[in-house]
């Protein structure tokens, strides 16, 4: 924001006028943060006369005279038309213009044209001309800012009114302006309080906006008396004069000085005015002073401060296209509905100012609407917001992001239709959410945390799209469909879905991004109602498709060039089902030419179906460290990909892990026109997901427990046990009897089965808040686990269980490992895609060190090999020249669990082996100091 003070000065007053001017420019630096550079100040141009320091500081806060070619000039560089004067800018939409001028004034009676009266001192003579009020007029009239404020003490100052709130030709239409007085009277000092040492009424509108009383005995105005609202007046007048108490000039209790308050509050006590003549004029001189005030801004209200647009909106109307700018909140009133019109902008200038619409109040943005802010700006919506098409939300600054829409209502449905946001964050609590054709560009993050969820044709331009169930709700439904997402972060993925029973991922284009698509904890609700289908993915960091402990039906996708293709972890249900009629790879399911796996499956996540994929990387390095498909599994039980392609250069050695003969039954093999071979467990199967997706959820149950005790041995009936849990919300929503099913004799005796429902069980416990037996449970697989992942699975899930208990209001129960406690939402989260980013951990240790060794940097610590590690790892780093080294292990406390010294050692490249026995599983910090001084931090992970 730009303000700009103009001086006029003469006569024996002159030393009134720069208090008056040292109490406007204290009000503007000390009460409202303006910086002194964004201040011009237009003096006599006399210091040797007049001082010109304003706040005390024995700093001269002069600018520029007073001449009529320097104020023109001054006038011409803030509405860009010149660029004499570098350090006063072309003021733009973000901009507010506060003009204040004191000094001496007049009226031509011929015309009744008022004048300032423009004295300034120049090679040691004194200068004297006019600027008429219809000049002044005519310099504001190419500024381009978002609103005009003027006030001024002259004598006939209100003959400007007409000229200056005139905008017929202006490009700046929200104006207002206060006078001390009409345009046939003069102003005078103030004589009771002060004894004539400030102007009247701009003593005390400066009073009411400063919220400050200057101490009247003083000589500056820096000195400071009371607070405005407690000033004792009738120590100041004779004992037979009473006069009223002072009062808050805040009259609509808003927490903002509004213009309007301001001129309200200098006319009460203005001893001249016939409007308030609480004081007795000067008996010297009974002459009348009436303020004047006139403000031409589209709001209905008052809502003009010093800093910009503030306080509560209590009534009904529609505000024209200009420019706003929010100098604090701007609040929307219960059972108000404010409509801006299409084109018009807001400008959320500081760190106060927010956009906040009540319970009950709706805010309706036209076509065009722009708003403006920074990351401590809000618009905070408790009521309704609806959008126009082609709104845009946008950063002021060049450094943050603006903080952005906040959706708050719970039962609101908001649509937003062909927005455009850049570097602006969306938050949504709502029932629902509807995004078309809008982009995104460099927002980071667009957030849900509840209810349904529909985005289709947009743009994410270096930007997430994250969709999280925060509560307990059930049944929503997020619809990702014909997005493109592009961007060369590596640590955000483009789709970030969560908890969600029911989600429709269709027909994006996914390119970049750490995760092409990550499904976590999702897919609890009706059979055929979460679907990953026919998008196409490239360049991802990690994973082109990452399902976490979900329900997915994975059909039809491309996946290519990413770290690895397809990732399928902790207990998930997959179909992974390409098209039996496609004539060419693009038209099934096409995963190929990914870095590692182009299909990597955690035990007991193998898919139920796995048929008509095109799974191809012809120049794959082989198994173990480069297959076309990675299962990680100790059992050598068949599992079905029969009617896959698998390219030309298939071989099961390099192609599968493990190659052991007996895991995979993969033949025949197929390629676009195969035929589909009929499996009698598999047709059961299928029957019981039709019969649960047509809602016959009693049959469907039915159907899966036959599979259970018919077809132990299968995949089905793995996939049977997991079905069973997602179809008890359904039936009986009787979770301890489900529980016990898992842990009948029959399942028990499987050791698949076994795990696959001790699993389940776990999760029984978890929605029947049993949290000791869901923590001992965790615990216990991550001290005792099957596998890296199991153990890593088991501290996500740990973690994730904390965070459900404490939004549950549970914070008192808690285990042995309470470093996996999670110390805020974020943390979670960054720790568990730092987990998952190691998946498979147990093969780093074959993995060659050569060149990571070879290109080790003087002082960096390399990632210990192998991570996560159960027995020992070991940790590389580099010296130029023989130091003293320390090198220590901290756990997620902070506390040292490990620490190597050794005050010498030789250059060259070092490996100190770490033992597990020292460590209880867990994520653990570790740092290089050399000479004493920290060069370098990575994280390890112990499972056991």
């Amino acid at each position: 924001m730009i303000i700009i003070m103009l001086f006029y000065i003469g006569g024996d007053a002159s030393n009134r006028y720069t208090r008056d001017l040292e109490h406007i420019f204290l009000a503007l630096t000390k009460r409202y943060g303006y910086k002194k550079e964004n201040i011009f100040v237009h003096f006599i141009g006399c210091e040797q006369f007049f001082n010109v320091d304003l706040d005390g500081d024995d700093e001269s806060d002069f600018d520029f005279l007073t001449s009529e070619e320097e104020i023109e000039r001054t006038f011409l560089n803030l509405a860009g038309l010149e660029n004499t004067v570098p350090s006063i800018p072309k003021l733009k939409h973000k901009d507010q213009l506060f003009i204040y001028s004191t000094g001496h004034g007049g009226v031509d009676e011929s015309t009744w044209n008022s004048y300032l009266k423009k004295i300034y001192f120049e090679d040691y003579t004194f200068y004297m001309s006019e600027i008429y009020d219809y000049t002044f007029a005519q310099y504001l009239e190419n500024i381009n800012c978002s609103n005009i404020t003027m006030v001024m003490n002259e004598c006939y100052s209100g003959g400007f009114i007409n000229d200056i709130i005139d905008v017929s030709n202006a490009l700046c239409k929200n104006r207002i302006i206060n006078t001390a007085c009409k345009i046939d009277e003069k102003s005078w000092e103030e004589y009771w309080i002060t004894i004539r040492k400030y102007d009247e009424f701009v003593f005390y509108w400066t009073d009411a906006v400063r919220g400050i009383y200057p101490d009247p005995v003083e000589y500056h105005a820096w000195f400071e008396l009371t607070t405005t609202g407690t000033f004792p007046f009738n120590n100041y007048f004779p004992s037979s004069v009473i006069h009223p108490d002072d009062y808050d000039p805040d009259l609509d209790n808003d927490g903002f000085i509004q213009l309007g308050e301001a001129f309200h509050y200098a006319n009460d006590f203005d001893s001249r005015s016939q409007y308030g003549f609480f004081c007795p004029p000067n008996p010297n001189n009974a002459h009348w002073e009436n303020p004047q005030d006139s403000i031409n801004i589209s709001f209905r209200e008052d809502l003009l401060t010093l800093a910009g647009f503030a306080g509560e909106v209590e009534n009904t109307q529609t505000i024209a296209n200009r420019s706003y700018l929010l100098g604090g909140e701007l609040k929307i009133k219960t059972g108000v509905t404010l409509t801006v019109s299409d084109s018009a902008a807001f400008y959320l200038g500081n760190e106060n100012a927010v956009i906040r619409v009540d319970s009950g109040a709706t805010l309706i943005l036209g076509d065009h609407v722009s708003i403006y802010g920074d990351s401590i700006n809000k618009i905070l919506v408790y009521g309704e917001i609806q959008f126009g098409d082609y709104d845009s939300l946008k950063r002021l600054s060049d450094t943050t992001y603006f903080d952005g829409l906040y959706l708050m209502n719970s039962i609101a449905q908001t649509s937003i239709n062909k927005a455009y946001f850049e570097y602006a964050r969306l938050h949504h609590y709502g029932d629902s959410l509807v995004i078309d054709s809008t982009e995104f560009k460099d927002c980071y993050s667009i957030d849900s945390y509840e209810g349904d969820v529909t985005v289709t044709y947009s743009n994410f331009d270096d930007t997430r799209l994250y969709l999280e169930i925060d509560g307990t709700s059930t049944d929503k439904e997020a619809i990702i469909r014909y997005n493109d997402f592009e961007t060369l972060w590596d640590t955000i993925n483009a789709v970030d879905l969560n908890k969600y029973d029911n989600y429709y991922i269709e027909h994006n284009e996914v390119e970049g991004y750490e995760n092409g698509i990550q499904v976590y904890n999702a897919g609890g609700g009706s059979a055929g109602k979460q679907k990953i289908v026919e998008n196409d993915i490239s360049s991802c960091d990690n994973n082109g498709i990452m399902v976490y402990g979900s329900t997915a039906r994975i059909e039809k996708n491309i996946v290519g060039s990413c770290e690895c293709g397809v990732s399928l972890n902790n207990e998930s249900s997959t179909d992974l089902k390409g098209d039996n009629t496609a004539d060419t790879t693009i038209e099934t399911q096409y995963i190929h030419d990914n870095n590692s796996y182009e299909i990597y499956v955690a035990q007991y996540s193998f898919p139920r179906r796995f048929v008509y994929n095109a799974i191809i990387d012809e120049d794959n390095g082989g198994s173990p460290n480069d297959p076309l498909l990675y299962f990680n599994t100790k059992s050598e039980t068949p599992n079905t990909i029969e009617y896959n392609c698998w390219g030309e250069n298939f071989n099961y050695q390099d192609d599968f892990y493990p190659n052991v003969t007996g895991v995979f039954d993969y033949e025949p093999t197929w390629c676009p026109s195969g035929s589909k071979k009929k499996s009698t467990v598999k047709s059961i199967f299928n029957e019981a997901l039709a019969l649960f997706e047509a809602g016959n959820y009693t049959q469907a149950k039915d159907k899966f427990i036959q599979i259970i005790d018919e077809y132990p041995a299968t995949l089905s009936a793995q996939e049977a046990l997991k079905e069973l849990y997602r179809i008890e919300k359904f039936t009986s929503n009787n979770y301890s009897m489900l529980k016990q099913f898992y842990n009948n004799s029959a399942i028990q005796e499987d050791s698949i089965l076994q795990y696959v429902g001790d699993f389940f069980a776990n999760k029984c416990d978890v929605k029947l808040e049993n949290w000791q037996l869901a923590i001992d449970w965790y615990e216990n697989h991550i001290q005792y686990p099957n596998s890296f992942e199991d153990s890593i699975f088991a501290i996500i899930d740990l973690g994730y269980l904390y965070m459900l208990m404490e939004n549950g209001g549970e914070k008192s129960i808690s285990g042995s490992m309470q470093e996996h406690i999670p110390y805020s939402e974020f943390q979670f989260f960054a720790k568990r895609d730092y987990l998952l980013s190691l998946l498979p951990g147990d093969l780093q240790s074959n993995k060659p060190l050569l060149d990571n060794l070879y290109g080790l940097q003087a002082g960096e610590l390399l990632q210990n090999r192998p991570n996560p590690f159960s027995l020992e790892s070991t940790i590389y780093f580099k010296l130029v020249k023989p130091a003293a080294v320390t090198v220590k292990v901290f756990n997620n406390m902070g506390i040292i669990k490990y620490q190597f010294t050794n005050s010498y050692m030789p250059e060259g490249t070092h490996g100190i082996i770490i033992n597990a026995n020292d460590f209880a599983s867990g994520v653990y910090n570790y740092t290089l100091e050399i000479n004493g001084k920290k060069a370098d931090v990575k994280r390890m992970v112990v499972v056991k």
